[in-house]
């Protein structure tokens, strides 16, 4: 389990970012399911980003585990929500628990969205370009721009440093209900 923890789930896909659905088999779902589960653990969250399930879900999942040297070491999570805002990134303050929000929000006409719920990678694997390789591995997945994408908030402050490597300014946000 330690090493698990420490090293990422090993598995015998390529060294690649891989995109999963809920049709995805079942053992590539479990790869997920266990990041999400670390992911979960980390974060501080009440309940994982991501549960393998054979049902295909109404929020048309889609997830992103990224393998390098024969082990997950990256994860992202996006679903379709309605998204009715836009953000400046640079006006994100923390709230004083850890979470990033905007300050500022323009409305703009509602519009589901493909939006990140989470981004996470292995301490061990920080820094090394592996969140935005996902990002641009399911935008060019879904044939959209990076900039189409929404985020869900609140997000931690590595999110918002995402959000600035890739050069956004502006982007969309979606709520938490």
């Amino acid at each position: 389990m330690h090493d698990q923890i420490v090293n990422g789930s090993k598995t015998k896909l390529t060294d690649a970012c891989h995109i999963l659905t809920h049709a995805s088999p079942i053992c590539h779902q479990q790869l997920a399911a266990i990041a999400a589960s670390q992911a979960r653990h980390e974060a501080g969250y009440d309940f994982p980003s991501f549960c393998a399930s054979s049902d295909l879900d109404n929020d048309r999942t889609l997830v992103a585990i990224y393998v390098k040297g024969a082990r997950v070491c990256g994860l992202m999570v996006t679903r379709e929500h309605e998204c009715r805002y836009t953000a400046r990134v640079r006006s994100f303050e923390d709230d004083g628990h850890g979470y990033w929000r905007p300050t500022e929000t323009i409305e703009v006409e509602p519009r589901t969205r493909r939006t990140v719920d989470m981004v996470w990678v292995l301490k061990a694997k920080r820094r090394q370009g592996i969140a935005r390789e996902m990002v641009l591995s399911l935008a060019r997945h879904r044939q959209m721009e990076v900039g189409d994408f929404a985020h869900m908030t609140p997000f931690r402050a590595d999110a918002l440093s995402l959000w600035k490597a890739l050069g956004m300014d502006v982007i969309f946000v979606a709520k938490r209900s």
